[in-house]
């Protein structure tokens, strides 16, 4: 017989973070939404051979990125312990401070809720 063994595997939950990111954002274009920048949503192979493909399409688009680019969101560890962590430049710092924030109240709301009806 047989055994399975189960495991969060890194490329797993970043390739179904950047989908459901990628989703999300195609329900605010559905919604009118359009972004005042051009959005690409990029995956990458070759991490374990020294991230050669993120490097060749960088080195490839080097002048586009350094006139046009803003931020660079990797969710390489989408999925990872118990806790909340983000990495980034000190140019998004108030940026994801807010974004935290509103996130926590909506969890904090939806836990109120949940108690509510279960009590």
């Amino acid at each position: 017989m047989a055994t399975v063994k189960l495991k969060l595997d890194s490329v797993c939950t970043r390739t179904a973070a950047l989908l459901d990111i990628a989703r999300r954002f195609s329900a605010l274009l559905d919604l009118g939404w359009k972004p005042s920048e051009t959005i690409i949503f990029c995956s990458w192979d070759a991490e374990e051979f020294g991230m050669i493909g993120s490097t060749e399409w960088v080195e490839h688009n080097l002048i586009k990125l350094g006139s046009k680019a803003v931020p660079y969101l990797n969710v390489d560890c989408a999925v990872q312990g118990p806790g909340f962590f983000v990495g980034s430049t000190p140019q998004l710092d108030s940026l994801i401070l807010e974004v935290t924030k509103m996130v926590l109240g909506k969890c904090q709301l939806q836990e109120a809720i949940q108690e509510k009806e279960e009590g």
